[in-house]
């Protein structure tokens, strides 16, 4: 049993690292105002749990006058006492109605640890008893959050999830406080922990509670290291606009669905999209002014330096408008310009066709007054 413990412990630690890694490393990724910090939270428990298992304990006293035990017991009280505080800001950032209830409810908690951590210091007999109070009505409040966001949450692809977390440790904490309770330790005010440290001498007590626990981390890590959108964040979460309503054919926003080839390009360009779109739309008022020609993704490559596919990734995804009906439209907006700077003072429409690259005078004035809304002649 110890065996797996310690192997669960280990494969928890890297995987909630790496999920906080990637999250930190990703500034563009919706989760990284709150979500990396509950996985360094799973992080650190882990650590100072597998640390009691290696550490010279003596050499420990010795350094820093108090014992690993004490040491660890002090740094598992603060952060389980902080997951809850960290997973309602996470609801709070991602709530499309920000009310300031949740503002309210976290500061609230935040008293309450305060509150909770001095009977831990001054006041040990009660101390179990309010955490098990304070971890339920935070546990089932964030419950509550869930379903209040649950259209939120569902379109983030982790509604059930997170559903299925609270829920795991909630039940996970009633668990361990019916152990505490029938084994007479709730309110003993020399065993204030739920859940022990990792060791070889406790592993028998309350080893199915910790592989419990090791076995919800290692899940949640996994489907959020699996899954693209939760990884990759915010791109994919961002409000799809539709195209009919998109005034300019330029979108500072995703439009469409990421498609799976494109990965690759996207992590490439994916800090440098708003820079790309501007030097693009720079160019778009240089043609139009008659400044520069292009007519295809390649030409708008080198007059921008910027990659091929990196411009055509950016009319797939954030342009409302295939590059054919684009040059179409800039053209169109081209002529307008050339008319306004009076152009056919010293030349024909038929002049203007041709220089747009139309050898029919018909389709040219249909195509006009398409983007224009206008014919030539009128405008």
């Amino acid at each position: 049993m110890i065996e797996i413990l310690i192997l669960s412990s280990i494969i928890c630690l890297i995987l909630s690292l790496l999920s906080a890694v990637y999250m930190f490393s990703d500034k563009s990724n919706f989760f990284y105002k709150w979500m990396p910090f509950i996985f360094l939270i799973f992080c650190v428990l882990k650590f100072v749990d597998l640390l009691n298992l290696t550490i010279n304990h003596s050499s420990f006293y010795n350094l820093f006058n108090f014992t690993y035990t004490d040491f660890q017991i002090n740094i598992k009280a603060i952060c389980t006492l902080l997951f809850p505080i960290f997973l309602i800001s996470f609801f709070n950032s991602i709530s499309s109605s920000r009310f300031n209830r949740v503002y309210v409810y976290s500061i609230c908690l935040l008293f309450s640890m305060i509150i909770i951590l001095n009977f831990y210091f001054f006041e040990q007999t009660l101390f179990k008893f309010l955490f098990i109070s304070y971890m339920s009505f935070s546990f089932l409040f964030c419950i509550v959050l869930i379903v209040k966001n649950k259209q939120v949450l569902q379109n983030y692809n982790i509604y059930y999830l997170l559903f299925g977390l609270l829920l795991s440790l909630l039940l996970l904490l009633i668990g361990t406080t019916y152990l505490n309770f029938t084994a007479g330790t709730l309110f003993s005010n020399f065993d204030i922990v739920l859940i022990h440290a990792l060791d070889y001498n406790y592993f028998v007590s309350d080893g199915y509670s910790k592989l419990l626990l090791n076995l919800c981390i290692i899940f949640f890590s996994v489907v959020f290291l699996l899954n693209r959108k939760l990884i990759y964040g915010g791109y994919y979460f961002e409000k799809k606009e539709s195209i009919a309503t998109i005034k300019n054919h330029w979108s500072f926003v995703r439009i469409g669905e990421l498609d799976d080839k494109d990965h690759k390009v996207y992590q490439e360009v994916k800090d440098d999209v708003l820079n790309i779109i501007n030097k693009v739309i720079d160019l778009e008022k240089k043609y139009i002014r008659d400044e520069i020609m292009f007519d295809s993704t390649e030409s708008l490559s080198q007059f921008s330096i910027i990659k091929t596919n990196h411009i055509e990734f950016v009319f797939k995804y954030h342009n409302a408008l295939s590059f054919s009906k684009f040059m179409l439209k800039i053209k169109m907006i081209k002529a307008s310009y050339l008319i306004e700077s009076g152009y056919l003072k010293g030349n024909t429409v038929e002049k203007l066709a041709q220089l747009l690259g139309y050898s029919s005078r018909s389709a040219f004035y249909t195509k006009f007054k398409e983007i224009n809304g206008f014919s030539p002649s009128k405008y």
